[in-house]
């Protein structure tokens, strides 16, 4: 029996630093399974905490209608004020005795100042006009087989696709 006591302590002391290592290797997943519980409830308050302040903090459609109602308005108001200076620079109609011209490009001839295009005359087109603004210059008369024919509605002609003879 003493063999036998005398056996088991020698066996355990040879096998002591294994267990050692065993009880270590249980602490380090017992520690390792604690940290991923904690990082599992600490990721589950923070997805949560998140949502709400999505859902509490800021109306994302309100706020992207109310940017776009925004531009629109600026777009209006730019629009206004550009129209206003083309207007105030086109009310400034020169009229002056009727001179000759002639067209220097292909050219869209318009209904009215910023009106709709009405036609379009070959380059080297010659014309007459009485009255001209900054930007336009109104078609008084025209050329048809080198006769002079008064012009029968309002035709206005870009001012940069024109010169004067």
């Amino acid at each position: 029996m003493r063999l036998f006591v005398l056996s088991i302590f020698f066996i355990s002391t040879l096998f002591a630093g294994d267990m050692q290592q065993i009880e270590k290797i249980f602490d380090n997943i017992s520690t390792l399974r604690v940290d991923y519980e904690r990082c599992q409830k600490e990721l589950k308050s923070k997805v949560v905490h998140s949502v709400s302040k999505v859902k509490k903090g800021i109306d994302y459609k309100k706020l992207y209608e109310q940017e776009k109602a925004k531009n629109r308005v600026l777009v209006l108001e730019l629009k206004r004020k550009v129209k206003q200076k083309s207007h105030l620079e086109e009310i400034v109609v020169k009229s002056n005795k009727a001179s000759a011209y002639r067209l220097l490009i292909d050219a869209d001839i318009y209904d009215g100042i910023d009106g709709k295009v009405m036609d379009n005359w070959e380059a080297r087109t010659s014309f007459t006009s009485s009255q001209r603004t900054a930007l336009w210059v109104k078609i008084t008369g025209y050329f048809v087989d080198k006769r002079w024919q008064k012009a029968k509605r309002s035709l206005w002609i870009k001012s940069d696709k024109v010169f004067k003879r």
